[in-house]
């Protein structure tokens, strides 16, 4: 599909709303689609709550900068700090597509000066998935990621072959309960609502293959289990295209209206612009025009998705119970 098939849009008017910052029509796209990605990403957790009681942030750990340094490990060929695994390795059925490990900042102590950098493995595909690079002084040092990982086992490791790394114990993170040596990871509704987290330490040619303990060996962090519905839209791109078409010539339109270039798309045709707005709006979101009421292409779309209602992404709500009294 293309931008210029929804009515009053042409290529050329794309180029000639671009300021001195965008230079051209592909800066103009460009901030166009960030800008309808964050509105779509919102909007479709919006239509979903309308029909469920969704969750956005499952689980949010903060593992503090608390570090023993007396207790330090020479530095070695290898990687070093911590898993979160919301399976376990041998567990191939997944409840939920919906849940992603979020991971906003890092905290890395060093007893001294040292460069390294840390990377970012799926090890459900044994994929190097991110790698951030550090120039670290003595003390704690801040790595911001602000990313999520759509993984269900995810490893964070620094580069340790330059350093000696001190102690940071884990214990008390996981928040799973142990009974007869086997975690519990269900609950009433039959789903996942718990994540395994670990210190882990692994050699620098075979990252995938972990040994793992308590401590995360200095590296602390900001992290969360979120509940990311884009998953829902890229697993199925037919049946939301039309109201991402629509969503993008709301943004473009958007784009015309408030531009600083003066000529004939941002001047003498402001009013179609509008209008133009007025009509994606109304065939995205829904409304009415020219007295006929459209209820929009995504709620539609979102309407005939029906969720799981075991999913963790969702509250699980119990039947209800029906008590009949005589009197």
């Amino acid at each position: 599909m293309y931008i210029n098939q929804l009515p009053g849009v042409e290529l050329k008017m794309i180029d000639y709303i671009a300021d001195e910052e965008q230079i051209n029509y592909v800066g103009v796209w460009d901030d166009v689609q960030k800008r309808a990605k964050e509105r779509f990403r919102n909007d479709v957790i919006g239509e979903f709550s309308k029909r469920y009681r969704i969750k956005t942030i499952y689980s949010s750990i903060d593992l503090e900068k608390i570090v023993d340094l007396t207790t330090t490990t020479a530095a070695n060929t290898e990687y070093r700090g911590f898993t979160i695994e919301l399976n376990p390795e041998n567990d191939d059925y997944v409840k939920t597509n919906l849940q992603v490990i979020y991971i906003q900042t890092l905290f890395l102590y060093l007893q001294a000066p040292a460069n390294t950098t840390i990377d970012f493995y799926d090890l459900d595909t044994n994929q190097l998935l991110l790698t951030k690079n550090v120039t670290g002084a003595a003390g704690w040092n801040t790595i911001n990621v602000f990313t999520s990982f759509d993984t269900k086992r995810l490893y964070v490791g620094y580069d340790a072959t330059t350093i000696n790394s001190v102690k940071k114990d884990i214990s008390k993170i996981n928040n799973l309960d142990f009974i007869d040596n086997e975690y519990i990871y269900w609950d009433g509704c039959g789903c996942n609502n718990a994540y395994m987290f670990n210190g882990a330490q692994s050699s620098l040619i075979d990252p995938y293959t972990i040994t793992q303990g308590i401590d995360s060996f200095g590296l602390s962090g900001i992290w969360s289990v979120k509940c990311q519905y884009d998953n829902i839209v890229c697993n199925n791109l037919e049946a939301f295209k039309s109201a991402w078409l629509y969503c993008l010539g709301a943004e473009l339109m958007k784009e015309r209206i408030y531009s600083s270039r003066l000529n004939e798309f941002t001047v003498f045709d402001r009013n179609r612009a509008k209008e133009l707005l007025k009509l994606f709006e109304v065939m995205y979101r829904g409304g009415v025009v020219d007295e006929i009421r459209y209820d929009g292409e995504l709620t539609n779309t979102i309407e005939s998705i029906n969720l799981s209602s075991v999913d963790c992404c969702l509250e699980c709500i119990a039947p209800f119970t029906t008590v009949y009294n005589s009197l």
